[in-house]
C-alpha cells in the first residue's frame, strides 16, 4: 500500500503510474511463493509464467471493452473503470480458475519428471515468460490505449501458447506413462524369475524330503544303536545334524502377501549370491489397503538398485536391510544399503545418477508417491544410503 500511495501521490493518477504500480505490486506475493516452494524452483518459475499469461490475458479483455467504451474518456475515469473491471472479471471466472487449477494441479503429477532433466527443465519453466516477455515489455509503458494489433496479437500469442502448452503436457503424459509401463515390466521379469527361484525350492525339497524318507529308517536303527550302547553324546549330536537338516529344508516366509513375499525373496537369494548380507524385519498385517502390486513394484526397483549398488563396494562393507512396518493406520517401508560414493541429488531431494536401473527405481517412487500421496526421504549418511517411505493405509 506504501508503495501504491508513493507512485499515485507522487506521479498523479495516469496510464504510467498504474502499470509501474502493476509491474511491483505482485513482488511481495511471489516472495512469499517462492519461500514455501523454494525446493520446487523450475516449477515456480513455470507457475510464475503461468500467472503473468493468465493476468495479461485478463487486463486484454477489459482493455478492449476500454477502447469501445471509454475511448474519450479522461484516464482516470478509464483507470477507475479499468481496475473495477478487472476485479470484476477475476470474480467471475474464479470458479473456472478453480477447476483449471486443479486440474493442471493433477498434471502437474506427470509433468514434474521433466522439470529434474537439465536442461529440458530450463526450456519448460522458462516457456511461458519467454512467450510472453516480448508484450510484457510493450505493455510496461505510459500509453493508455494501444492499437487494436496489438490487443489481437496478444489473444493470438496466448491461443498459440496453450496449444504449446498441450502439446508438452500430452507429451510428458506419455512419458509418465512409459516409464510405469517400463516399470512394470522390470516387475514382471523379477516376478518370473522369483517364480523359477521358487519352484527350484520347492523341487529341492521333495528331492530333500525324499532323500530323508528313504534314509529314516538307516537314521532310526543308527540312533539305537548309539542309545544301546549307552553313547548318548553321539545320539545328541546325530540329532542336532537332523535338526539343521530340517532347518535347511525350509523356505522363508516373510508375509501373507505372496506377491511382496516373492520379490523380497528373489532378491534376499540374488544379494546372497554377490556376498551381501540381506537383513529384514517384515511386520504385514494379513490384509492391507494398499495396492499389493503397486507395493511390490515399489520394493521390486528399490532392491534393484539397493543390490546393484551393493555390488560395488568392497566385498565386507556390502550390507542390505528392509524394514516393513504397518501400525494400522500407516505402513512405513525403509530400505538401506552401503554405499561410499557421494551422490548427487536434486532440488526435489532425489538421487541423480547415471547408474543402470537407477532411473526406473526413483521413477517408481514418484509414480508411488503421486497415487498414494506418500512422503519420502532420501538420505545419505556415513557411506549408508536409506529411503524411508510413509502413508496412509
Amino acid at each position: 500500500m506504501m508503495i501504491y500511495n508513493y507512485e499515485f501521490q507522487i506521479k498523479g493518477i495516469s496510464a504510467a503510474s498504474y502499470k509501474s504500480a502493476q509491474m511491483i505490486g505482485w513482488i511481495p506475493y511471489a516472495i512469499i511463493l517462492f519461500l514455501e516452494v523454494r525446493k520446487s524452483t523450475l516449477q515456480y518459475i513455470f507457475i510464475l509464467g503461468m500467472s503473468a499469461l493468465w493476468i495479461m490475458l485478463q487486463h486484454n479483455c477489459v482493455a478492449i471493452i476500454d477502447a469501445i467504451f471509454f475511448i474519450k474518456a479522461t484516464p482516470e475515469t478509464v483507470l477507475l473503470f479499468h481496475s473495477a473491471a478487472y476485479v470484476a472479471l477475476s470474480l467471475m471466472l474464479l470458479t473456472f480458475i478453480k477447476k483449471f487449477l486443479t486440474i493442471q494441479a493433477e498434471s502437474m503429477v506427470h509433468f514434474a519428471p521433466f522439470f529434474e532433466e537439465r536442461p529440458q527443465g530450463w526450456y519448460i519453466a522458462l516457456l511461458p515468460i519467454a512467450i510472453g516477455a516480448g508484450h510484457f515489455l510493450l505493455w510496461a509503458d505510459g500509453q493508455l490505449f494501444h492499437s487494436w494489433a496489438e490487443r489481437f496479437s496478444r489473444f493470438y500469442l496466448i491461443v498459440m501458447f496453450f496449444f504449446i502448452y498441450k502439446h508438452v503436457l500430452t507429451v510428458s503424459k506419455n512419458f509418465y506413462e512409459q516409464q510405469k509401463i517400463m516399470s512394470e515390466k522390470n516387475f514382471f521379469e523379477r516376478q518370473v524369475k522369483s517364480l523359477a527361484y521358487y519352484n527350484g525350492c520347492i523341487e529341492e525339497n521333495q528331492k530333500q524330503l525324499t532323500e530323508m524318507r528313504n534314509s529314516l529308517h538307516f537314521g532310526y536303527a543308527k540312533l539305537i544303536t548309539m542309545l544301546e550302547k549307552s553313547d548318548v553324546k553321539s545320539a545328541l549330536d546325530f540329532l542336532q545334524d537332523q535338526e539343521n537338516y530340517l532347518d535347511s529344508t525350509k523356505i522363508v516366509r516373510f508375509c501373507q502377501a505372496s506377491l511382496i513375499n516373492t520379490t523380497i525373496s528373489i532378491y534376499m537369494q540374488n544379494a546372497k549370491k554377490s556376498g551381501i548380507e540381506f537383513k529384514y524385519r517384515i511386520e504385514l498385517p494379513e490384509k492391507f489397503r494398499t495396492d499389493e502390486r503397486d507395493f511390490s513394484i515399489l520394493i521390486s526397483n528399490l532392491l534393484e538398485n539397493a543390490v546393484i549398488a551393493s555390488q560395488e563396494q568392497p566385498k565386507d562393507e556390502r550390507a542390505i536391510s528392509i524394514i516393513i512396518r504397518h501400525d494400522g493406520n500407516r505402513c512405513i517401508l525403509e530400505i538401506a544399503n552401503k554405499y561410499f560414493a557421494p551422490l548427487k541429488f536434486n532440488r526435489a531431494g532425489f538421487p541423480v545418477t547415471s547408474v543402470e536401473g537407477h532411473g526406473i527405481g526413483m521413477q517408481s517412487i514418484k509414480n508411488f508417491m503421486a497415487k498414494y500421496n506418500a512422503q519420502a526421504d532420501i538420505s545419505q549418511i556415513d557411506g549408508e544410503v536409506k529411503i524411508l517411505m510413509y502413508w496412509e493405509d
